[in-house]
C-alpha cells in the first residue's frame, strides 16, 4: 500500500527536517506546491541538508522574482547559512535592481545586514548616498554601516554626509550613529 500525496509530502519533508540527504530529490519535486507556507517550509529543510545540490537549488528559489517573499527570504536565509560567499552576489543584486519589488530588495538587504560581513560595506555606502534609493533601504544600509563605523573611514564618511540628509529618517539613523563615535579615533580627525 503506498502512502497518500500529503502523507508523503509530511514525511519528505521530516526527513528533510532531520537532514537527511535522501530528502533532497523528494524535497524538490514538491517545491512546486502551491502553499506559500509548505514551500518555505521545504526551502528551510532543504537548507538543513548537507548536499552539494541545495545551494543550487535555493539559489534557483531565491532568484524567482516570481516566488513569494516568505519563500524567498528563506532561500536567502538558507544559502547564507550554508556558504556566505555563495549567498552576498545574489542577494547584492536583488537589492541593486530596480525592476524587484520594493519587499524583495528590503527583504535581500535585511538577509546581508543579518550576516553582519564587512563585505557588505561598499554596497550600503551607494545605497545610502543615493537619494532616489527607497528610503527603508536607505535606513538599512545606515544601521549597517554604523556598526563598521570604528573600523572602517569610509563608513563615517558615508554617515556624516548622510546625516545631513534632508530626509530625516535617514538623517537621524546616520546622527545617532556619529554621537557614538570616539572623538579621536584617525576616522575621526
Amino acid at each position: 500500500l503506498l502512502p497518500s500525496f500529503p502523507t508523503r509530502r509530511s514525511s519528505d519533508l521530516a526527513l528533510g527536517l532531520m537532514g537527511d540527504p535522501k530528502a533532497v530529490e523528494p524535497l524538490t519535486q514538491i517545491l512546486n506546491s502551491s502553499d506559500e507556507q509548505f514551500r518555505g517550509r521545504i526551502v528551510e529543510s532543504l537548507a538543513r541538508l548537507r548536499d552539494d545540490r541545495v545551494p543550487d537549488i535555493l539559489m534557483k528559489v531565491l532568484m524567482d522574482s516570481d516566488e513569494s517573499i516568505y519563500v524567498r527570504r528563506q532561500a536567502g536565509r538558507g544559502i547564507l547559512r550554508i556558504d556566505r560567499d555563495t549567498a552576498f552576489g545574489p542577494l547584492a543584486q536583488i537589492v541593486k535592481d530596480r525592476t524587484e519589488s520594493a519587499p524583495a530588495r528590503l527583504t535581500a538587504a535585511s538577509i546581508l545586514v543579518s550576516s553582519r560581513d564587512d563585505q557588505s560595506i561598499p554596497l550600503f555606502i551607494e545605497i545610502l548616498e543615493d537619494e532616489s534609493q527607497h528610503w527603508q533601504l536607505r535606513r538599512i544600509a545606515a544601521n549597517h554601516l554604523k556598526k563598521f563605523i570604528k573600523e572602517s573611514p569610509p563608513c563615517v564618511d558615508a554617515l556624516r554626509a548622510a546625516a545631513d540628509c534632508p530626509d530625516e529618517r535617514i538623517a537621524m539613523v546616520a546622527q545617532e550613529a556619529l554621537v557614538g563615535m570616539d572623538t579621536n579615533s584617525p576616522a575621526n580627525p
